[in-house]
Formats: C-alpha cells, sequence, structure tokens
C-alpha cells in the first residue's frame, strides 16, 4: 500500500492529466485546439517534472513523457531538464528502483542529443561510470546504446 503522500501526488497528477484531456476535447474543433497540445507537453515537462517528488510520481510521469513525440521532447533536452534527469538517475542508482531508472535511461536516449548539453548535465559520466555497470541487462544495453552514440 502506497504511503499518503505518494497517493496524494498520483492523485494530483492523475487529476492535472485528466483536466487537460478535457479541456482538449472541448477545444477540438477551435483554433485553440493546437495551444492546448503544446500544453500537455509543457505540463509534463516544466511543471511536473521539476515537482514531483515521490517514486510512484516520477515514474508515472516517466510513462506520460514516454507517449510524447520525440520532436516534443527536444525542448526538455535544455541543461535544466538533462541536469535534473541526471540526479534523478543518481538517486535511483541509490535505491535501487529498476523500473524507473529504465524510463529514465529511456527518456535520456530520446532526448540527449547535443552533446554539450550533455557534457554539462554531468549525463555523459553517470552513464559511462555508473548506469552501463547496472546489473539489468536491459539498462547496461541502453546505456551502451547512449555511450555509442555520443562518441
Amino acid at each position: 500500500m502506497l504511503p499518503d503522500s505518494e497517493r496524494n501526488e498520483m492523485r494530483d497528477m492523475s487529476n492535472k492529466l485528466e483536466v487537460h484531456e478535457l479541456s482538449t476535447a472541448l477545444c477540438e474543433n477551435s483554433s485553440v485546439a493546437s495551444y492546448a497540445v503544446v500544453r500537455k507537453e509543457s505540463l509534463l515537462q516544466e511543471e511536473m517534472f521539476f515537482s514531483e517528488q515521490t517514486t510512484s510520481g516520477r515514474l508515472h510521469l516517466a510513462k506520460e513523457l514516454l507517449k510524447l513525440p520525440p520532436n516534443a521532447l527536444k525542448s526538455f533536452a535544455g541543461s535544466k531538464g538533462l541536469t535534473k534527469l541526471n540526479s534523478r538517475i543518481l538517486g535511483l542508482l541509490a535505491k535501487n528502483a529498476t523500473q524507473l531508472l529504465r524510463h529514465c535511461v529511456r527518456l535520456l536516449l530520446l532526448v540527449s542529443t547535443d552533446l554539450l548539453t550533455v557534457r554539462l548535465s554531468g549525463n555523459g559520466r553517470t552513464v559511462k561510470e555508473k548506469v552501463c555497470v547496472q546489473t539489468s541487462q536491459d539498462i547496461r544495453a541502453i546505456a551502451h546504446q547512449l555511450a555509442s552514440m555520443w562518441i
């Protein structure tokens, strides 16, 4: 059973996403529809990513981010987003949260195309020194794919 804080965070996140879906459905035939799609990306990347505190909330958020098209995630690839992702990955390595780590590494694979930003955020070192030696075979495979992409 989830603690109250995790349950509350999951409920808040679900409510925000549900409100977004309802507003998108209402605006579907109007000129505001394109704004609603961008709004979901903004909601996930800017508001939720930097505020989620629990492992359950972060896992749910990572799954939602992975549903977005890769082009929509490119704005996330700024140094602030990659730095936060790096700190999350480091924290997950210490916690042994394999499922969330797997999603974060997949997310990193989608957004980390700018080598300079990757270096500045610390993700290159984290992946090379820590994620590539992870016990999970699929996480190691993604990490090696990242390393080869950056070399």
